[in-house]
């Protein structure tokens, strides 16, 4: 049964993830945007655009749901701010939000995003065959797995 439909998008939804606390939900788009929902109501809370110039294919929420990441066919991962203030839908409707960090060290798509249980480190994966561990506070690269898989590394998870 479907219990809502979630519309604001141009393009198809890529992927999805709820928020620790499960009051928010990310899409990312073939928009080269993602959308942060209230997942009680299905409201737009955020659009998180200007910054991917293609398709967002991953995201991930960090463990305090502080910080969204994402992943996009233009070879990069971009760390949003969440903060305290969009669960209390003080920044709702603001249209365009720019990311604190921009993660470029891929070679090709960047297909999956994932936060470490602590959040202290965030791992992205690619076309490219390789891995890279990120420091989520710096968002600098910690150590980069090149060819970590004869194919593309469609899914990281700690």
């Amino acid at each position: 049964k479907v219990v809502r439909e979630l519309h604001g998008h141009a393009h198809r939804v890529h992927c999805v993830a709820f928020s620790p606390a499960g009051n928010m939900l990310a899409s990312g788009s073939a928009d080269d945007t993602a959308i942060l929902w209230d997942a009680n109501s299905g409201a737009l809370l955020a659009q998180l655009k200007g910054n991917h110039s293609n398709s967002v294919l991953d995201v991930s929420f960090s463990p305090d749901g502080k910080l969204v990441a994402t992943a996009s066919a233009d070879k990069t991962v971009c760390v949003w701010v969440t903060a305290d203030e969009v669960a209390r839908g003080i920044k709702a409707g603001r249209d365009e939000w720019k990311p604190p960090r921009t993660l470029k060290s891929h070679d090709d798509w960047v297909l999956s995003v994932s936060f470490s249980p602590s959040g202290a480190t965030l791992a992205s994966g690619s076309r490219d065959r390789s891995v890279i561990i990120w420091s989520s506070s710096s968002c600098t690269a910690l150590r980069a797995i090149r060819r970590a898989h004869d194919g593309y590394v469609c899914r990281v998870h700690f």
